[in-house]
């Protein structure tokens, strides 16, 4: 009231008085941002929530923040572990929990990974995203003072948090294929976990996701906690696709399918087959034509469409091994099971024409073992009674 008793306001009939409040609400509203505008997530504050996931009291939450914890310590989902199972959401709630409160806490301090830190990474990133870009784009600070005392709250921490791993994962997705290539870099990788973390940067189309490269080098560091790991297929089943550019399997017709049902020799089998066995099969069905030197009586013959058999049936069997490994990998897949039928489709077909083939090869084998036996019997001076000494025949 002093300021309205001064002698320049004594002559006034009216005063006006406004509260700190109103005014400072009314100059944001005009100058400033609305909270909603000052809680979205920057660089900082994602780049503070994923490295929150790797401190010691929340990375033992991370698998049930990423649906991926496991019911028994094997990973095992059995009902013997049935309490596991049902204590996850307790722990994935206590965990967003923990990483909301040190997320607002100031004096919970977050530190950049020591290869982040390294001298020669400014190199590598203005290597890899052109020259000067790591001065511009990567002045990171998730210890910012500025962000962490805003008011937020748990949902809007929660938001942090699902931006970040929407960020991370679509990256990450694109680092594991494993393709054995790449832009040209780095072409000769076979095992995406012993590249080097810092060609990551060349997966982020937006100079903006240069954030995860140092998240990522953490989680290398912790062996891949954010990463959903998959097991490699058996070498023997690592194998192009295709071989001769013949068109994949499809889902057959009504009319195929009835035609499938007539394939009862192997020589309907054997066309039925892809052409990547093209070769092989032709030198087979020469022989099992006995369109080569050697008279259809003669043992020689035999003994190749013996080896012969044997071979084929061994490339199958691995192929059918190949092809049940793809099938459970798909299977235990995420994805709806439309979409888990459509990938089956061509896998399964491919198996059940293979297995044919075994079934036929063996059949063959059998008659053209018999065959043998009866000239090898019919040999009066024996001759050829060691003939099976350089064949191998294994039983399926």
């Amino acid at each position: 009231m002093d300021l309205a008793n001064r002698p320049e306001y004594l002559d006034r009939n009216e005063f006006y008085f406004l509260s700190q409040k109103d005014v400072i609400r009314q100059f944001c509203s005009r100058w400033g941002e609305t909270l909603k505008d000052a809680l979205t997530p920057t660089i900082d504050d994602k780049l503070r929530m994923g490295l929150l996931l790797f401190h010691e009291d929340v990375r033992e939450y991370v698998p049930d923040l990423l649906g991926k914890t496991l019911a028994a310590p094997n990973g095992e989902n059995n009902n013997n572990n049935r309490p596991n199972m049902d204590a996850n959401t307790g722990r994935k709630n206590s965990a967003r929990h923990v990483l909301f409160n040190m997320f607002k806490d100031k004096e919970v301090v977050v530190f950049l990974p020591r290869m982040w830190l390294d001298p020669s990474t400014h190199e590598k990133i203005d290597e890899i995203k052109g020259k000067g870009r790591f001065d511009n784009y990567a002045d990171f600070n998730p210890n910012n003072e500025s962000r962490i005392g805003l008011p937020w709250d748990f949902k809007s921490s929660m938001t942090v948090l699902s931006k970040f791993l929407t960020e991370y994962r679509a990256i990450i997705v694109k680092w594991t294929k494993d393709t054995g290539g790449g832009c040209g870099d780095d072409a000769t990788y076979t095992c995406w976990q012993q590249r080097d973390a810092h060609a990551l940067a060349s997966y982020q189309n937006q100079i903006a996701h240069l954030y995860i490269t140092p998240v990522y080098m953490h989680d290398k560091e912790y062996n891949f906690l954010l990463v959903d790991k998959k097991d490699n297929l058996p070498t023997e089943c690592q194998i192009e696709d295709d071989f001769s550019g013949a068109t994949p399997a499809t889902k057959p017709s009504t009319k195929e399918k009835e035609e499938d049902k007539v394939l009862t020799t192997l020589t309907d089998v054997m066309k039925a087959i892809s052409a990547s066995r093209s070769l092989q099969t032709e030198k087979f069905m020469e022989l099992l034509d006995g369109k080569n030197e050697y008279e259809p009586s003669d043992s020689a013959l035999v003994v190749q469409q013996i080896k012969a058999i044997t071979d084929l049936i061994g490339t199958y069997k691995t192929e059918c091994d190949c092809l049940n490994a793809q099938k459970d990998q798909i299977l235990s897949s995420k994805g709806s099971r439309d979409e888990k039928r459509k990938r089956l489709e061509p896998v399964l077909t491919d198996l059940n024409l293979k297995q044919k083939v075994v079934k036929q090869l063996n059949l063959t084998l059998e008659k053209q073992t018999a065959e043998l036996a009866k000239i090898n019997g019919d040999n009066e001076d024996g001759n050829d009674s060691d003939i099976f000494d350089d064949v191998s025949i294994h039983s399926t």
